[in-house]
């Protein structure tokens, strides 16, 4: 009976032991999972930051490169400016005078049958209206030139007031006595002199027979090339002693067409005689062809007053 006892007080022992021993693996393997899983979580999360941090120094570097390529890149200059150069000649005195008269002539008494002249005539107020612009555009050419003159004059007496004031206001009686004793030296002094004052003149009666030509320089940037112009037909309306529109722009090649729509008469003529229209009655028309560039001013020769343009390009 003791022994009996004794066995099962042993057997429980054993199994309570085993049971604890068991127990404790059991932990322990636990342990061991929960770590291994901590280990693999943090591996993975500090893989995420290398990888995080070495894609932040690639976007970083690629960066820096953009930048300095950016800087050493060369600037882009703009084109330089356009310089144009305009020269134009005007007419001497001579042809500018005689000019406006022959076109009138030619206008209103060639073209023009005696009836026609004399019904002119008949209306007093107009007929002296047309030969008051007849006379004032023939003397506007030497209207312009006495301004000139004034100038003219102003250099013309220079070298003779400097010379008056060297020779003879600073020097004493007998320096200037002295000079005349000298044939040679006054002779050449006083030959310079006059050839000085004579040059301002000269120039000026050589400008007006010939003409002046003046040259202006502009510069502007460059602009893209414009389109060109169309030359499509234009017209031109005469009404009211005046041409409508005054100002037409126009491409190569386009036909421009003026139509009189005043009871008086009227022409169109070029002012350098590039054109001219025979005289237009009320309702009559007369067309030209501009085939190449360049400013035309135009006039009626029948009432110079009434002046237009057109430009080609």
């Amino acid at each position: 009976m003791n022994a009996t006892l004794l066995n099962a007080r042993a057997l429980l022992v054993a199994t309570a032991v085993a049971a604890l021993l068991m127990g404790d693996a059991t932990a322990q393997a636990t342990v061991r999972q929960s770590g291994h899983a901590a280990k693999r979580h943090h591996a993975k999360k500090h893989g995420k930051k290398r990888k995080k941090h070495t894609m932040s120094k690639h976007h970083a570097k690629k960066k820096r490169k953009v930048a300095a390529a950016q800087s050493t890149a060369p600037a882009q200059s703009s084109p330089p400016p356009a310089t144009t150069t305009t020269c134009s000649t005007s007419p001497g005195v001579a042809p500018a005078t005689a000019a406006p008269f022959e076109q009138h002539f030619d206008a209103a008494h060639v073209q023009r049958s005696p009836g026609d002249q004399a019904q002119d005539a008949a209306d007093a107020s107009t007929y002296t209206q047309v030969h008051v612009a007849l006379v004032q555009a023939m003397a506007q050419p030497s209207l312009s030139e006495s301004d000139q003159a004034t100038v003219v004059l102003q250099q013309a007496l220079a070298p003779f007031l400097a010379h008056l004031y060297a020779a003879h206001l600073e020097q004493s009686p007998a320096q200037q006595v002295a000079a005349l004793l000298n044939p040679d030296t006054y002779a050449l002094s006083h030959t310079v002199l006059v050839e000085q004052m004579l040059k301002p003149v000269a120039d000026w009666v050589q400008a007006m027979l010939a003409g002046r030509t003046t040259c202006s320089t502009t510069t502007s940037p460059q602009q893209p090339a414009p389109a060109s112009p169309s030359t499509e037909p234009r017209a031109v309306t005469i009404h009211g002693h005046m041409y409508m529109p005054d100002d037409l722009g126009v491409g190569q090649g386009t036909t421009v067409t003026w139509t009189n729509d005043d009871s008086d008469p009227h022409n169109v003529v070029a002012d350098g005689g590039a054109f001219a229209s025979p005289t237009l009655e009320k309702g009559g028309s007369w067309s030209y062809t501009f085939s190449g560039p360049g400013t035309f001013a135009y006039y009626c020769s029948i009432h110079p007053d009434m002046k237009a343009k057109v430009v080609v390009r």
